[in-house]
């Protein structure tokens, strides 16, 4: 995370309008996360139900780690400006 905080300004040269980073977790985990990381920069998002990484197919089961569902994780750029696809 640190990395991509200090990389802001990198991506909005090229672009790139905001960086978010979606967890399964709840919004006061995710603040503490911001915050312990001072990442001020980045966008959080919490996914505390897993309802979006489920939705995109990023969901792994870590049952036997007793951690339940969780992302995946990874990177992703999204284009906004293209048509929806019908």
């Amino acid at each position: 995370m640190p990395r991509y905080n200090q990389l802001v300004p990198a991506f909005k040269q090229q672009g790139v309008d905001e960086l978010v980073c979606i967890s399964v977790n709840d919004a006061f985990v995710m603040n503490e996360w911001l915050n312990e990381r001072k990442a001020f920069n980045v966008t959080f998002v919490p996914d505390g139900n897993g309802d979006c990484s489920r939705g995109m197919g990023m969901l792994v089961p870590n049952n036997d780690l007793g951690f339940g569902e969780r992302s995946c994780r990874y990177s992703m750029l999204v284009n906004a400006c293209l048509p929806p696809i019908r």
